[in-house]
């Protein structure tokens, strides 16, 4: 016994034959939940994490250079207007991608001490405590070794 395929001509005779419904979906179909909207304003901020991080990884090999040549670089760009603009775009964003991220991450993870679980409450509140001791001990680092 021998299995006959449809011949394309006859497949699309078939599926014209049904006719099935293809909810028309818009656009901006995510903008009317909010939570949609949040997840996709983080990952969009995510580009600006990396390209910052780029940005300060190009900082670190121009550091490689003769003093002259970093001291120019630092005058001229780094100083500028425009540089103090993009940092302050770029912080809000990493802000915003940061407490974002924290407080998915309470959700998501669970995390148990014997029988129960830890509060989501917690996780956040030690993710914060973390954030800040992180950035005060940087804080610290750039005044002391200024």
């Amino acid at each position: 016994m021998t299995r006959t395929f449809p011949t394309p001509a006859q497949d699309t005779e078939n599926r014209m034959k049904t006719k099935e419904y293809i909810r028309p979906m818009p656009a901006t179909w995510f903008l009317h939940n909010r939570h949609l909207v949040v997840y996709a304003i983080r990952e969009l901020t995510s580009f600006f994490v990396t390209g910052y991080a780029i940005f300060l990884i190009l900082v670190l090999a121009r550091t490689n250079h003769s003093k002259s040549d970093f001291r120019a670089f630092y005058e001229s760009v780094l100083r500028s207007r425009a540089s103090l603009i993009v940092h302050l775009i770029v912080l809000a964003f990493v802000v915003f991608h940061s407490t974002t991220s924290f407080n998915g991450m309470a959700r998501v993870l669970v995390v148990r001490r014997g029988e129960e679980r830890v509060s989501p409450t917690l996780i956040a509140i030690l993710n914060y405590g973390a954030w800040l001791v992180v950035s005060v001990l940087i804080f610290v680092g750039v005044i002391v070794f200024k």
